[in-house]
């Protein structure tokens, strides 16, 4: 929308943009409005909807045009404006699907149904798209009573993001067929029989149903505005019955009769468990969903879950999501139905570009798939194909959506996921301690009574000013740790020296500290009590302290030990980031940390392999992303793989990784890029490599490195 537009809406109350903009719409784009249909004109202008304005709002030099159009003003400036102000579809991780990448998994879910449903060819399929008919009259008919019949659900269908452009190309497609069919009644016919969609927002589907009406008006069809769209449902698409079935099979009888959707489209809520607890805490209780829901699972996985249940066999599905199923220990369940009753068919890897404006840190994926194939056609995977049997991998069925990279980057990967261990076979991987209130924040000053407390105050988390003003005994001092952030971690070298300091009381091995032994401390702790007794953690038993009023102990320590030797590891990070601790080096829960290494493999020798090229492409390529950023969680932390290496090669890493760390250590703006190419070098030997794959991976490490400004 244009900045000007965005501007004058301002100038307009919420409830009425809408209309009004619909209003501008019709007056400027239909030349005759003497014929529009009373209940119309009453919609659009009546007083009682709060739109009528004597003077048109909008410059006389603005733009109007159809839907797909570059025009200032279309029906579809009416759903971003829908999106813009409605705050809580955001909260919720609703986005509304922008139009070009909408019209490209519609046209790959409409190429992918007449390709593998009605047996077109690639060729004739993208003509037809392209409105150019190949076919035989006789032909035509065919094809064009098989669309006719097409049954489509978009069970999160919001303002029409993808069910308008599948509307209008699906008609041109029908009309390219058999030109004879006028061109409004077409889009008419599949409004009322063709499209089913579900929402939990009543605005959104009126907002979709204007959308549809203008349309409509502008091919002279006069639908009345409450009969669009009869298979437009207001209501949650994973709801069940009392007996625990999916409510679409009460709400749409006669398609599940016929076998079920022919094609579903989706770009499902993006909503982890985190801070929803109570979305997911319905759907644990739902018999439908909680054999389906597991522990990390995103709502998206269920959406996934859902067209697979909904679709005929030889059904097409075509999803926008993030790519985290790809990889996440929360979708093996999904994955492994992909894998064995799917053929993917598409798979369009958006990589850092920025699919929703409005969404932080996306990695965005298109998949499409067909359920229960009867052939297992090569999947298109970044312009290439690629075999079904090349898409996942192992027993998690990870999904390669690298798949249709460099050859040899594939081979290189490959030899990498064939090395006889992983990290979880050889070292202790365990995150940071969580104290349940690190700091004082605004919301804890507006929540309860703290006289003389400030917005930054220091709870179990001290800056060094803070521990300065505290007289701690000798005891006391024993007690307080040097903490870190993530941060403070850099490749190979992580800030030693504090800026905050722990209060190192934790349950359960403080639990029988004697408060008495620690005056200054607990007077400090005990400025935030209300705070602290507020807390609603239950791990290692500190509930049942904070219901006996012991207030002072942190929440989380893990059994780690934080004195000793470890990789430090920032549980995010643009490149792969691993760096050597020697000593006491505590964190937080959003810190990993790598110990205890056995299997004659030392912390050394995985502190040069994970800092190099290659570590970097397999963390890319088959670990987590979000957006930009690697993320090094415990999964794909414990299944990075650890190659077996010869005792001079290890001992010739060490000693590089060694060098490294030495100069760093010393001036963390060292040069060593020369020692890293080596690096790189040496691991792409123990690996195995061939020198178009080792070339291969530096190519595509000194790309990434450019990008990114390292």
């Amino acid at each position: 929308m244009k900045p000007t537009l965005l501007r004058l809406l301002k100038e307009i109350p919420p409830e009425k943009r809408l209309f009004l903009l619909a209003k501008e719409w019709v007056l400027r784009t239909l030349s005759n409005t003497a014929d529009i249909p009373a209940d119309w004109l009453a919609f659009l202008f009546d007083e009682k909807q709060g739109v009528y304005i004597k003077h048109t709002p909008l410059p006389v030099d603005f733009s109007c045009g159809a839907e797909g159009t570059h025009a200032d003003l279309t029906p579809e400036t009416l759903a971003l404006v829908h999106e813009t102000q409605s705050i809580s579809r955001r909260e919720k991780g609703l986005y509304y699907t922008p139009w070009e990448t909408a019209s490209l998994l519609v046209q790959q879910t409409l190429s992918a149904f007449l390709k593998h449903s009605s047996g077109i060819s690639s060729q004739d399929t993208a003509s037809l798209l392209n409105g150019k008919n190949p076919f035989s009259t006789e032909k035509s008919q065919h094809l064009d009573n098989q669309l006719a019949r097409l049954r489509v659900l978009d069970p999160a269908v919001g303002a029409g993001g993808l069910l308008i452009p599948f509307w209008l190309t699906l008609a041109h497609l029908r009309h390219t067929l058999n030109p004879a069919l006028s061109y409004g009644e077409l889009l008419l016919f599949i409004l009322k029989h063709n499209l089913f969609g579900g929402d939990k927002d009543p605005q959104a589907l009126h907002t979709l149903r204007l959308r549809a009406g203008l349309t409509l008006l502008q091919e002279g069809v006069f639908c009345p505005p409450e009969e669009i769209g009869t298979h437009l449902f207001c209501k949650d698409s994973l709801s069940t019955d009392e007996q625990g079935k999916l409510d679409w099979f009460a709400l749409c009888p006669q398609v599940f009769h016929e076998g079920g959707f022919d094609i579903i489209l989706a770009n499902p809520p993006y909503v982890g468990q985190k801070n929803n607890a109570e979305i997911f805490k319905h759907l644990r209780k739902n018999p439908y969903w909680k054999t389906r829901l597991t522990p990390k699972g995103d709502l998206l996985y269920l959406f996934f879950h859902l067209g697979l249940d909904l679709l005929r066999p030889q059904g097409i599905g075509g999803f926008l999501t993030t790519s985290y199923y790809a990889q996440a220990a929360g979708a093996e369940d999904l994955r492994n139905r992909l894998r064995h009753e799917t053929a993917l068919l598409h798979l369009t890897d958006f990589g850092e570009e920025r699919v929703f404006k409005q969404a932080q840190g996306q990695h965005n994926l298109m998949t499409v798939f067909q359920k229960f194939p009867s052939l297992r056609p090569f999947c298109q995977v970044g312009g290439k194909r690629c075999p079904q049997d090349d898409l996942f991998s192992g027993e998690n069925h990870f999904l390669q959506i690298c798949a249709g990279k460099e050859p040899s980057l594939q081979t290189a990967l490959c030899k990498m996921a064939a090395a006889p261990l992983r990290l979880k076979d050889c070292a202790r991987i365990s995150n940071g301690l969580m104290t349940g209130c690190d700091k004082i924040s605004s919301a804890h000053l507006q929540r309860f009574a703290l006289p003389g407390v400030q917005k930054g105050d220091g709870v179990f988390i001290l800056s060094r000013k803070e521990k300065e003003s505290l007289p701690l005994c000798a005891q006391e001092e024993k007690k307080i740790k040097p903490f870190f952030k993530n941060s403070d971690i850099r490749s190979y070298v992580p800030s030693l020296t504090p800026r905050f300091f722990l209060i190192d009381f934790f349950c359960p091995q403080d639990r029988s500290l004697n408060p008495a032994d620690y005056p200054t401390l607990i007077k400090h702790l005990s400025r935030f009590k209300p705070v602290l007794l507020a807390r609603k953690q239950n791990n290692n038993g500190i509930d049942k302290e904070l219901k006996k009023g012991v207030y002072w102990l942190g929440s989380v320590r893990r059994k780690m030990n934080f004195e000793e030797e470890k990789l430090v590891v920032p549980h995010r990070s643009p490149v792969n980031t691993f760096a050597f601790a020697p000593g006491p080096w505590y964190a937080s829960s959003d810190v990993y940390f790598i110990s205890n290494p056995t299997n004659s493999v030392s912390l050394w020798y995985l502190l040069g392999l994970f800092n190099s090229a290659p570590y970097y492409a397999w963390l890319f390529y088959r670990g987590k992303r979000k957006g930009h950023l690697l993320e090094l969680y415990s999964q794909p932390l414990s299944e990075m793989p650890v190659p077996y290496a010869t005792a001079s090669q290890r001992s010739k890493l060490e000693k590089i990784a060694k060098k490294i760390f030495k100069l760093k250590k010393q001036n963390s703006q060292a040069d060593t890029s020369s020692l890293q190419e080596k690096t790189n070098l040496l691991v792409c030997q123990i690996l195995g490599f061939t020198s178009q794959e080792t070339e291969e991976i530096n190519r595509v490490y000194l790309l990434e490195m450019n990008k990114k400004k390292i």
